[in-house]
């Protein structure tokens, strides 16, 4: 697992990366599936994207990726653009608590 930098925009995702792994997936199959899960006070949610991505690489998309709020976590250069546009998406609620009593 990597962490990755993304943004729902305009009905798709796009995330920002360098050449290696991730990318490399890519070359082998576009079909894609990308989870996010997050917990906060008492209750966690995750959600699935399924769908298709692909390297962003026409410089008018770059330059327009380029002005969204989408920022490495760390100072590193990542200038590989990935968008991936969702065919199904699915998530879950919990409500977290306490374990329950054994018997």
């Amino acid at each position: 697992m990597y962490p990755i930098n993304f943004l729902a925009h305009d009905g798709v995702l796009l995330m920002r990366t360098n050449p290696g792994t991730k990318l490399a997936e890519l070359t082998v199959n576009e079909r894609v599936a990308f989870e996010v899960d997050e917990v906060v006070d008492d209750a966690a949610w995750s959600v699935v994207v399924e769908g298709t991505a692909r390297v962003i690489e026409s410089q008018s998309e770059i330059d327009e990726a380029d002005k969204l709020p989408l920022k490495p976590w760390i100072p590193t250069r990542k200038y590989t653009y990935v968008e991936i546009t969702p065919t199904r998406i699915s998530g879950r609620h919990f409500e977290l608590g306490d374990e329950p009593e054994r018997y």
